[in-house]
């Protein structure tokens, strides 16, 4: 973990806070001024780390595609040392449009074909880099899911969720947790609400959406007469007490993901996702085992998995044993750790 010894830079992302158009100028002006300064302090950091530390293997988590700038300079100063082995994680597709990538793909290319190998969380992520495999040839493919420690959650709500017994006429509680952006598709899970009350007339559920109150959310509930179902949870600070909250998770995502941790989070916990059939999330979820999949952007079939769960609730017993058992077999922290051991050493993992 460098992060301690790398100079950081300034979020560029526009905060919807930030109401003066002059004051968003004058941190892009900042930014561009700057950069050019943190990224040479970076390069020097991060080459005297590899000098002290001169490791045999380097795994570089590098999130998003093309990622870190500084993910891409580690990934480069790699071909001055001698290391046995190196791999890269790289989770979500490739956004050949990304401005990193656009700025210097000869870059990117020439800093991963330093590596040995590019991991990701699921086959469809890695099948999705076939376009670049003929700048990539020597690099290896392999797919590791993610390893999801329960740690940060407190165990008591876990034994809560997992000893839970679902009977028949109660009322299913939904979450939707991630960022507030469009690629999240919170607006598909309101649509979908919208559906269960004005065309089924149903009303005996809850929705919770993680995160402060959203204006643009809540004005959209009212106009579809669902604002009554509809609350705000900022689990910042008590992410567990949410889980214990939820009944079933919704993970409408649209675009840009891999192998979301809240469904594998849930799974821990025993709690079933409704998710779309996106990038590795069929990986996560076997359809109406321990969850269920549905059509990217569908709410009318998302509508009818949910009102399927309110008028039978009793299913969620079953479902809860599955996704527990998922979570054991395939997420646990143990399990990943002994992937990346066969990766990096075969041999003394046989």
């Amino acid at each position: 973990d460098c992060r301690s010894n790398i100079s950081g830079t300034v979020n560029i992302r526009q905060n919807p806070n930030d109401k003066s158009k002059i004051f968003r100028a004058i941190k892009r002006i900042f930014i561009i001024l700057t950069y050019p300064f943190f990224l040479i302090n970076n390069v020097i950091r991060l080459y005297k780390l590899l000098r002290k530390i001169n490791p045999e293997y380097v795994l570089i988590n590098n999130g998003g595609f093309p990622g870190s700038i500084n993910c891409l300079i580690l990934s480069y100063l790699t071909r001055y040392f001698e290391i046995k082995k190196s791999a890269i994680i790289l989770n979500n597709q490739p956004d050949n449009h990304h401005f990193l990538y656009k700025l210097s793909p000869r870059f990117f290319y020439q800093s991963l074909n330093n590596l040995d190998y590019i991991v990701a969380g699921s086959e469809q992520t890695i099948a999705s880099f076939s376009g670049f495999s003929n700048f990539l040839p020597n690099i290896k493919f392999k797919t590791i899911p993610n390893g999801i420690s329960v740690d940060r959650f407190h165990n008591s709500d876990i034994m809560h969720r997992r000893n839970k017994h679902f009977t028949q006429g109660e009322k299913i509680v939904f979450s939707i947790i991630g960022v507030h952006e469009k690629r999240k598709g919170h607006k598909v899970l309101i649509d979908a609400a919208s559906i269960l009350v004005n065309e089924y007339g149903v009303r005996s559920f809850k929705v919770i959406i993680e995160g402060k109150k959203n204006e643009n959310y809540l004005k959209y509930a009212k106009e579809n007469q669902i604002e009554s179902l509809i609350s705000f949870y900022d689990a910042k600070d008590n992410i567990s007490a949410l889980y214990r909250k939820t009944d079933v998770l919704i993970v409408p995502s649209l675009f840009n993901e891999d192998l979301p941790n809240v469904i594998s989070e849930g799974l821990a916990f025993g709690i079933p996702s409704i998710a779309s059939n996106l990038a590795g999330i069929p990986s996560q979820i076997d359809h109406e085992q321990n969850g269920y999949i549905f059509e990217i952007n569908n709410p009318k079939m998302l509508a009818r998995i949910m009102l399927k769960l309110i008028h039978n609730p009793l299913i969620l017993n079953d479902i809860k044993t599955n996704a527990i058992s998922k979570y054991e077999t395939k997420f646990q922290p143990s399990v990943c750790a002994s992937k990346y051991l066969n990766l990096f050493e075969p041999n003394k993992n046989a």
